[in-house]
């Protein structure tokens, strides 16, 4: 009998996983409760990636003068084509892993699972149905979502999350990034290409602060080159919505800094609440250690450790 394998999650973890495990014989179920591909395919490296390259096409046919390259009338951009072309790219990604799914007989289950037991999953399905999966093992992939400021008003509109910002639904004229980090700093440059007045706030005293300070100082150099305005050891205390539909952001050296919209960009939280974990005596912070364990490490006819 094939070992029967649940995946929690359909992003580049569990798909992935999916595949192998049903490669190596298992038979799989993964359940999703948005779509295939995860955040990285659908609101993260895939579609800022795309929209990266209208940004420097822009870029290019600005500049085309530099190289000797003639171009007459106003270039301007159609966001509703760029964001067209965006949602296109991510739907040939998503089809493919659906059907890399049905190639391999792995059985996708949209709907939103959790921990019964350590072998079954509960899964509510979207239209409120629920039932139960069981399996041998079960892998859990849930990711990650943008983690949020307390008393900020996030409303997808003035104060939004990189996955609002990942929708382009307009190009503000002013923007301020809360968090200098990676995923900051590439909207920075997104939105300045497309024309925002672009500022950047950073708690610590340099951009990408995670990253090698060689780095640190190239990219804020290229901040510099584009006049996107990084300030540093800085925090926002409080945000506030005007009247006239302005946001005010006062920070902690006693400045203010009025724009129409605000994107909070301080890293990301995990998907680990709701699932059950605490149930079947697994505390949330041990979840991402799950899969370095013997006992959870996935077993399957002729896989050793180094193939899994």
């Amino acid at each position: 009998m094939p070992v029967k394998l649940t995946i929690i999650g359909a992003g580049p973890g569990g798909y992935v996983a999916a595949i192998r495990a049903a490669q190596k014989g298992a038979q799989v179920t993964v359940i999703e409760s948005a779509e295939v591909g995860g955040t990285c395919l659908n609101l993260g490296c895939i579609p800022t990636k795309t929209i990266i390259a209208s940004a420097e096409a822009l870029a290019h046919v600005r500049n085309a003068a530099d190289f000797g390259i003639e171009v007459s009338g106003e270039v301007g951009y159609n966001l509703a084509k760029v964001r067209e072309r965006k949602d296109k790219v991510v739907s040939i990604q998503v089809k493919g892993i659906k059907g890399l799914f049905k190639s391999w007989g792995v059985s996708l289950i949209e709907g939103r699972g959790s921990l019964l037991s350590p072998d079954v999953v509960r899964v509510v399905q979207k239209d409120g149905t629920t039932m139960d999966v069981k399996s041998d093992k079960v892998i859990i992939a849930t990711g990650s979502r943008p983690a949020k400021l307390p008393g900020f008003p996030f409303d997808g509109e003035s104060v939004i999350t990189s996955d609002d910002a990942v929708l382009l639904k307009k190009i503000p004229q002013s923007l301020l990034i809360v968090g200098a980090g990676v995923i900051g700093s590439e909207f920075a440059f997104i939105y300045r290409t497309f024309g925002a007045d672009v500022t950047m706030v950073e708690m610590v005293p340099h951009a990408i602060s995670t990253e090698d300070e060689e780095m640190s100082e190239l990219l804020e150099r290229e901040l510099k080159k584009a006049k996107i305005k990084l300030m540093v050891n800085v925090k926002v205390e409080k945000v506030e919505k005007g009247s006239d539909g302005m946001m005010t952001a006062r920070l902690s050296n006693g400045q203010e800094i009025r724009t129409e919209m605000i994107l909070v960009s301080i890293g990301r939280s995990l998907n680990s609440e709701h699932l059950g974990l605490d149930d079947v005596g697994v505390g949330r912070a041990s979840a991402a250690r799950l899969l370095l364990t013997k006992e959870w490490r996935p077993a399957f006819p002729g896989s050793t450790p180094s193939a899994m």
